[in-house]
């Protein structure tokens, strides 16, 4: 698959938990069997927002600080 790896990517082949892989560096990979199957890709974004939170806390107080030093 064309997307780039993460271990937030969650497989289920036919029902069943599948393990995804790193391939070539940088790209998702899964080794699925010949014949018909139902492959679904899924991605917990719960890490994403986690990181997006600390860094818009992290701005904010750098942010504070550089407009407190100015005032002094």
């Amino acid at each position: 698959m064309t997307r780039a790896f993460s271990p937030d990517w969650r497989a289920l082949l036919d029902g069943h938990p599948l393990p995804v892989f790193c391939a070539d560096g940088f790209l998702s990979a899964a080794f699925v069997p010949t014949g018909d199957h139902v492959l679904e890709l899924s991605y917990d974004v719960a890490p994403f927002v986690r990181g997006l939170a600390v860094s818009v806390v992290s701005a904010a107080a750098a942010l504070a600080l550089i407009l407190r030093r100015r005032r002094s």
